[in-house]
């Protein structure tokens, strides 16, 4: 049976047993990531995601607020999922140019 990368994630995140996630890319997967995620009324708490369409204007998806990809900088003991699989390897590229990733512990599809 096939699952959708959201799902994938969803169980990738499980397995750590992470409380705090921060969405990275806020298209399609990210988006559904986050519906899942509230509906399922997880203990996981989704604190933040980042978006390169955010690199103007601050926004926000169902109560989540989307920030400038050049946040990511800021994070620190937090789950940080990657929601993209066309563009993962350009954003993991961009996340270990800025991020102590010591700090941080990275998800991806």
């Amino acid at each position: 049976m096939f699952s959708s990368p959201e799902d994938l994630l969803i169980e990738k995140i499980m397995d750590t047993k992470s409380k705090q996630i921060s969405i990275y890319a806020m298209g399609i997967i990210g988006k559904n990531l986050v519906d899942k995620l509230q509906v399922k009324k997880s203990e996981i708490a989704i604190m933040s995601a980042f978006d390169r369409s955010a690199t103007y204007v601050e926004s926000e998806y169902n109560g989540v607020t989307i920030y400038a990809p050049d946040g990511v900088a800021k994070l620190s003991d937090v789950t940080l999922v990657i929601a993209s699989v066309d563009f993962k390897y350009e954003i993991l590229e961009f996340i270990y140019s800025r991020v102590n990733v010591d700090k941080i512990e990275i998800l991806t599809i």
